[in-house]
């Protein structure tokens, strides 16, 4: 019996194994009965009643973790129960009110998320802990799975046979009285395993509400906004590159229309950028000294702002445009991007702004120290032609890279 042994005492708690995985290890079939016997019937009373206490142990442990995380998760749901209160008309304020905070006398050519709905973003899926939590209850469900189906086998062979008749027939009753007895105690085995399993399904309810209560607010929100119109991108200017222009590039593309600005993944309807594929990355270049005859820098005692842009992955995205590949400054290469595809990178987002920059408004004669700001990290080609091609095409270009995405 040491594979069942080991399924009792010394199997993890929080293994994730699945209900087959469970099964392998407990199953009749797998051992031999003590009398020899093979088949799917072995399992006894007092080893269901052990499987049953060790589901109930594992319960245990999930019901220690939500008295840690209870309050929190109560707070969040309290808080997505105030985000969900106001109406459409009441958001479409707040953002107004953003905007005319964030941009001044500009504000009207910008669409800021209202707080409540940036609140229901965050809050409309599980965080780490909250998916680590639900990783271990669905284990404790499994296990419990693999456990109900043995006693269920138990309790298929177990059922009393139709008595004979003749000098067996008292023999065959009471043989059947045994079995009757063993049905009955499998069966409060087979109880108590389900009332287990309902009760792990049921320990996270609070945060399950909160993901729907919040998830159902976005989708009556976005499907009654309207697509903005009269959208002059080159209103979008002063783009710092840092988190705040990122953002400012959000604010003013938030709810035009996604097949004529497109950031991937929507493409009709108003733009929500709820799942944003591509990159997003803005430049800003300074011009700190002129040469002047022999190595001799000479400026203004300060800096002058000579370029400043910023850019959407993809051909003909936004904000940049896309570079000339017949007569290229730079080279870029093939790679893989996150999700494994390899393709051309001569239109990602870096790649356009330095290639710009160097084309339009770069001197030899001046020195530069430029910001570029990329949503995302850099991909092998881009780091090549940043990293490596600048230095040595146009080394008077002092370039710093930010990251947002590390």
């Amino acid at each position: 019996k040491l594979q069942f042994l080991y399924l009792i005492e010394f199997a993890p708690v929080w293994g994730y194994p699945s209900g087959d995985a469970a099964v392998a290890i407990a199953m009749p079939e797998k051992r031999a009965r003590d009398d020899g016997e093979e088949g799917t019937c072995g399992l006894t009373v007092s080893e269901a009643e052990a499987l049953g206490a060790r589901l109930a142990g594992q319960l245990s442990a999930l019901k220690a973790q939500v008295e840690i995380h209870l309050d929190g998760w109560k707070t969040r749901l309290e808080t997505v129960q105030k985000a969900v209160a106001p109406s459409n008309a009441q958001l479409a304020e707040l953002a107004k009110a953003l905007a005319l905070e964030r941009y001044g006398h500009a504000a009207e050519w910008f669409a800021p998320e209202p707080p409540p709905v940036t609140t229901l973003v965050a809050l409309s899926a599980r965080d780490a802990l909250e998916i680590s939590f639900a990783r271990d209850a669905d284990a404790v469900v499994a296990a419990g799975a693999a456990y109900k189906k043995l006693v269920l086998q138990a309790l298929g062979k177990a059922k009393p046979e139709k008595g004979g008749e003749g000098d067996g027939a008292a023999a065959a009753e009471d043989q059947t009285c045994d079995r009757k007895q063993v049905v009955r105690e499998l069966g409060k085995c087979l109880n108590a395993i389900t009332a287990s399993m309902r009760a792990a399904q049921r320990l996270d309810r609070v945060v399950g509400n909160r993901i729907s209560m919040a998830n159902k607010r976005l989708f009556t929100y976005r499907s009654a906004a309207a697509v903005r119109e009269g959208i002059d991108p080159s209103r979008l200017c002063d783009v710092p590159p840092t988190v705040a222009g990122y953002t400012k590039v959000l604010d003013f593309y938030r709810l035009t229309d996604a097949r004529l600005y497109s950031f991937g993944r929507q493409f009709e309807g108003p733009q929500h950028f709820v799942d944003i594929k591509r990159n997003v990355a803005i430049l800003s270049v300074w011009r700190t000294a002129i040469e002047a005859g022999e190595g001799r820098a000479e400026g203004n005692g300060g800096e002058e702002l000579v370029y400043n842009n910023h850019a959407v992955s993809g051909e003909n995205a936004v904000g940049a445009p896309n570079p000339n590949l017949t007569a290229p400054i730079f080279d870029a290469c093939a790679c893989e991007d996150g999700l494994g595809e390899v393709y051309n990178r001569a239109f990602d987002a870096e790649f356009k702004l330095i290639t710009q920059f160097v084309a339009e408004r770069f001197t030899a004669a001046a020195r530069y120290r430029a910001v570029l700001w990329s949503k995302k990290p850099l991909c092998a080609s881009c780091s090549d032609v940043l990293l490596k091609q600048v230095p040595a095409r146009c080394p008077t270009i002092a370039l710093t890279v930010v990251i947002d995405e590390e």
